[in-house]
């Protein structure tokens, strides 16, 4: 049997014919190329175009003055450096950007609703020079975002229009007048300086708002802002994105000016408290005094003490400051009671008894009365945007209970030794009036 084997060339995987047809399609249509790349940078550059841009603002605020701060100095003993702990600032940034601030610095500003000029290509956010205002009264939560555009027909008047999606709608009204339907209660009011002049100019331009939801929008603030503290400094830095460069100005400023606001009335807040129950313990304490100076008169005149000789006067005087040193132990005692039930109740954070101040003259008490009370006012600042179960306050918390088992410690002693001077005083006295 014959088995016949042919054999042939592979061809290459580029055919210069096919090569030849495809050069003569191009050379025939080459007006095609140059249309459909000219139709694509036209398209791209209409797409830049229309594409939003971000800008951010940045601003900084000084948390302390330099009167303030204290000298690191350089274990080699070249140079000093003024020099913070971030870790004591680390509150601020979670308050600055509360939920509380931003939705002021939102309501101060009216950013509940935004501005555009619709264009040909483009429809741009603008934030000033707005010849109208609205003001939101009420709105259905539907037409939340929803484009509404404005146009102003004379002086007067001007027409909305909106489509919720059942066909357009459209409204004529007259400015700085109440707008009451089924979906909406705002009012538009026109600038001051729009005259009958600049209406006819006006007129020929397309005016968009979005009304937004403001919780929605506080959300969506609290995510462009970035706050900061660089290490070994006391300036607290902000920053926001924004698609309007002078609207994120405006807000940084509005909410820098907030935020310093409230640690002022915070501060302005505490100490008026301080001083008002001072004040009031002030008033107690010159009230006993008077009470018991009055009592020390009537009781030298009950005796017939003042025409004494002098051996009976020495007497007296000894029975006289026997007596005040018995009051003022029992002052004492009184104080340190009321500090101790405090402690043992859990009164009120901020408001340490002030009568201990004025009446004990214990530096290990004051000392450690100061530093709980520090403490505590520290808890109620972290509180402000922390929760109790959170390490920080769990942490400042043990610190407490251990400092206050001491003080309770220390005072149970102290009030031994006090009712022991007293129980002294009370026999000498009992002696010289027999």
């Amino acid at each position: 049997m014959n088995n016949n084997v042919t054999s042939s060339k592979p061809e290459g995987i580029v055919n210069i014919n096919d090569v030849k047809s495809l050069w003569k399609i191009v050379r025939k249509n080459w007006y095609i190329i140059i249309i459909c790349l000219a139709f694509a940078y036209a398209f791209s550059s209409i797409y830049v175009y229309k594409l939003s841009e971000i800008y951010e603002a940045q601003t900084q605020i000084l948390l302390k003055s330099r009167d303030t701060r204290y000298a690191d100095q350089i274990s080699q003993g070249i140079a000093g450096y003024w020099w913070y702990d971030a870790n004591q600032y680390s509150d601020e940034l979670k308050i600055v950007k509360s939920f509380d601030l931003v939705e002021k610095a939102v309501e101060k500003l009216k950013l509940d609703v935004s501005y555009y000029i619709v264009g040909r290509l483009k429809t741009a956010e603008v934030y000033e020079f707005i010849p109208f205002e609205v003001e939101v009264i009420s709105i259905k939560p539907s037409l939340y975002e929803l484009p509404i555009y404005v146009k102003f027909i004379d002086q007067y008047t001007c027409e909305l229009t909106y489509d919720k999606g059942d066909g357009a709608i459209t409204k004529k009204t007259f400015f700085d007048t109440e707008i009451v339907d089924n979906d909406f209660n705002i009012i538009i009011k026109k600038k001051s300086n729009v005259i009958g002049s600049f209406v006819k100019n006006m007129s020929v331009v397309q005016y968009m708002i979005r009304i937004h939801d403001k919780q929605s929008l506080v959300y969506k603030y609290q995510a462009a802002i970035s706050a900061e503290i660089p290490e070994k400094t006391a300036i607290l830095k902000l920053s926001v994105t924004d698609e309007v460069p002078q609207r994120a100005v405006a807000f940084l400023d509005t909410i820098s000016k907030i935020y310093i606001n409230n640690s002022l009335s915070y501060k302005y807040e505490l100490n008026n408290k301080t001083l008002e129950y001072i004040e009031k313990q002030l008033s107690e304490v010159v009230a006993v005094l008077q009470v018991i100076e009055d009592d020390l008169e009537n009781y030298k005149e009950s005796r017939s003490i003042l025409d004494l000789p002098k051996e009976e006067e020495e007497d007296f005087t000894q029975l006289t400051n026997n007596e005040k040193a018995k009051v003022e132990l029992n002052m004492q005692l009184s104080s340190i009671e009321a500090l101790e039930k405090y402690i043992i109740e859990d009164k009120d954070p901020e408001l340490l008894p002030p009568a201990f101040y004025v009446n004990n003259t214990d530096e290990f008490l004051k000392k450690s009365v100061a530093e709980l009370y520090s403490m505590q006012i520290q808890i109620n600042g972290a509180l402000f945007n922390s929760t109790e179960k959170s390490y920080s306050i769990n942490e400042i918390n043990l610190k407490i209970k251990k400092l206050k088992e001491n003080i309770l410690i220390y005072i149970n002693n102290t009030k031994a030794a006090i009712n022991s001077n007293i129980d002294r005083i009370n026999s000498e006295i009992s002696m010289k009036e027999l």
